[in-house]
C-alpha cells in the first residue's frame, strides 16, 4: 500500500471491508442481522464461494 493509485485503491479496499464487517458484527451483537444485508455482503465480498462452511465446523461426539 506504498505506490501511487495503488496506494489509495488498497486503502479504500481495507476501509470498506473493515466498515462492512464492524457493521456485520453490530448487527449481530444487536440482534437485528437480515438475510437481505447479508446477501447483499456476500454479492461483494463472497471470495469463495464454492467453499462449504459446514467442512470448518466444530464435530461433537
Amino acid at each position: 500500500m506504498t505506490v501511487g493509485t495503488a496506494r489509495q485503491y488498497s486503502e479504500k479496499r481495507t476501509r470498506d471491508h473493515i466498515d462492512r464487517f464492524l457493521e456485520l458484527f453490530h448487527r449481530v451483537q444487536e440482534n437485528r442481522l437480515d438475510e437481505g444485508f447479508v446477501a447483499h455482503l456476500e454479492s461483494i465480498d463472497n471470495l469463495f464461494p464454492e467453499i462449504d462452511y459446514r467442512a470448518y465446523q466444530s464435530v461433537t461426539a
